[in-house]
């Protein structure tokens, strides 16, 4: 989704308040279409659907969408409660209400609540795209589907509940979320082919694993006269999934308990694992910030053996989210997501995808979310990923994300409707931008193929109209559909005589 237009805002914003103070106080607490004066009711409720309305409450925090019917979609970043995205915390969509319109509410960033009747069907793409303080969804079994890139970007969502079987899913509906998502029990639909699209980075369960986790750890120790070694211990380290433990293989041995304790709890057994050769354990269950000790304990059919009593401790910390590097005129940003538990953080980088990582850069503080890697050469390309630290203990490496360095092209010359750059012999092509305004709204662009394209003539121009024009350069990703772009070029003018 386009960054909104904050000028946009700010005089549709003032537009409503000059309405308000011309109409007459209202006595209810939100506005509705049939209210008076008609003025008010323009700027604070209007229908979004054939069938459908909007209203946003006197304190402006609560959109309430009422009706029968589908919703209007809003491709353009112009739904009409824009004005309010600022004080919007809480979104209601009553029964009646079949879907949501593509972009509906994508962007209300101090979203903390949305509520979905048991009538939707269709959740529109991108419908809440960059809602960043959601924390939490439920999904009614009435929804059959989910557009594309619909909850990208819905950073603080940690838990999302689907009520029924598996809706049609569009691509990376739910990208760049770490969350749980609860499923019905016992429904077939959720296959694991079906959850591999969902994107983001989510845990799949069920209403009842969360309890069969819990009663799972519960299992106390028993000790033994069994003549078993205790396993020794090598390493217990933070994974992108978990807490990895490995250990020494025992002679005699049919299996090994995974024994595990927190400060405030005494040893108890997490897990069984079968076969003498088995060497290590990932603990999917563990809590992020939580310092953890573990320790193995080997059986056979006497008995069960000794285990070291002290262990080996970690602190539990999760893997950053990784975002899309990007490029800027000194280098290239690398950001992630946040990882509340860390003390700061650690970049690493390395060149192709066989290459080795090397950390490049570190920053403090578990809020700084990126770091400018200046050390990058022109048409190099690169990979990025970030781990989380606190004291001495690290996170895992989470997927990497790829990128090529590509230095941004400057504009030469604007004569007449032609523009030519400087030419960028690393890049794979270029695209130009022109508007007639400086934000590029409604703009028009024109995207050539070659290191050696630096020309390109401005189709559309319309007399006596100035235009702000720029150009980047591009390049494909080797093995990728995906392209890294440079910044764009400074802006120029050009005013059509």
């Amino acid at each position: 989704m386009n960054t909104k237009k904050r000028f946009l805002s700010l005089i549709l914003s003032a537009a409503m308040a000059l309405s308000l103070l011309q109409g007459s106080v209202l006595a209810t607490e939100a506005f509705s279409p049939s209210q008076k004066p008609a003025a008010a009711a323009s700027a604070a409720s209007d229908k979004c659907g054939k069938k459908l309305s909007w209203s946003i409450s006197k304190d402006k925090k609560t959109l309430t969408i009422s009706g029968s019917g589908a919703m209007y979609s809003y491709d353009n970043n112009d739904a009409p409660w824009e004005p309010c995205e600022d004080t919007i915390t809480k979104i209601v969509v009553n029964s009646g209400v079949t879907s949501i319109g593509v972009e509906a509410f994508g962007g209300l960033e101090y979203v903390t609540s949305v509520s979905l009747p048991d009538t939707l069907t269709t959740i529109g793409a991108e419908a809440f795209e960059e809602c960043e303080s959601l924390k939490s969804i439920t999904i009614p079994a009435s929804v059959r589907t989910i557009g594309r890139d619909a909850f990208d970007e819905c950073r603080a969502l940690k838990t999302i509940t689907f009520k029924g079987s598996a809706p049609s899913i569009g691509a990376n509906a739910f990208k760049e979320v770490r969350a749980t998502v609860y499923t019905p029990k016992d429904d077939s639909s959720w296959t694991s082919n079906v959850r591999k699209h969902y994107g983001g980075k989510l845990t799949w369960s069920n209403a009842s694993a969360k309890d069969s986790a819990a009663s799972s750890q519960q299992k106390k120790v028993k000790t033994t006269d069994s003549k078993l070694a205790a396993p020794k211990l090598v390493k217990a380290f933070n994974h992108d999934d978990g807490v990895k433990l490995q250990w020494k293989t025992v002679s005699g041995a049919k299996g090994y308990y995974i024994l595990r304790k927190t400060p405030d709890s005494d040893w108890s057994t997490i897990k069984k694992v079968s076969g003498q050769k088995k060497t290590s354990y990932l603990d999917e269950h563990a809590r992020d910030g939580v310092l953890y000790s573990y320790s193995v304990q080997a059986y056979s059919a006497a008995g069960k053996g000794t285990y070291d009593d002290v262990g080996l401790s970690i602190r539990r910390l999760d893997c950053p989210d990784v975002d899309d590097p990007k490029n800027t005129d000194k280098g290239i940003l690398v950001r992630w997501e946040l990882e509340k538990e860390a003390q700061g953080y650690y970049v690493y980088r390395k060149t192709g995808k066989k290459g080795t990582w090397s950390k490049v850069g570190s920053v403090k503080g578990s809020t700084t979310l990126s770091w400018l890697d200046e050390e990058t050469k022109n048409g190099v390309l690169y990979y990025y990923t970030v781990r989380a630290f606190s004291g001495s203990y690290v996170s895992g490496y989470d997927d990497d994300e790829e990128i090529i360095r590509l230095t941004s092209p400057a504009i030469s010359s604007l004569s007449g409707s032609k523009v030519k750059w400087t030419k960028n012999s690393k890049a794979g092509g270029y695209q130009v931008r022109y508007a007639t305004s400086s934000k590029f709204k409604h703009k028009q662009t024109k995207t050539l193929s070659g290191a050696s394209r630096t020309s390109a003539k401005l189709s559309g121009l319309k007399k006596g109209k100035t235009y702000y024009v720029q150009v980047r350069s591009f390049k494909k990703v080797p093995n990728d559909n995906d392209r890294s772009w440079s910044a764009w070029s400074e802006v120029r003018t050009l005013t059509v005589k």
